[in-house]
């Protein structure tokens, strides 16, 4: 078996440091897509999976200057069948949760 990069180095931004990568159906299209969390840079990146086996650039969201992103856990705290994203922050001593639809 051998494996390929699926994942362009364009979709990484210099000096984010990409840490815990927890992988989920974000969109829910039955492919694996991942959630990055770039600690360097305070935001994580949504990497949705294709059915051709490839991965698109990631879709950045910011999740503030001050906040420092130590653990991610993917889960659906609302039920409506959509996973949402809950994050704690290191600097800013709190949970933040963002929503799926």
């Amino acid at each position: 078996m051998s494996f390929e990069s699926v994942i362009n180095e364009k979709s990484v931004v210099f000096n984010s440091y990409p840490d815990t990568i927890p992988l989920g159906d974000m969109n829910n299209a039955n492919w694996i897509d991942l959630i990055v969390i770039n600690t360097g840079t305070n935001n994580i990146g949504v990497v949705l999976g294709y059915d051709n086996a490839t991965f698109a650039s990631q879709k950045i969201y910011s999740i503030g200057d001050d906040s420092r992103l130590l653990s991610v856990t993917l889960g659906d705290f609302t039920n409506d069948t959509y996973l949402d994203i809950a994050l704690t922050n290191y600097d800013t001593h709190d949970i933040e949760i963002l929503f799926g639809y």
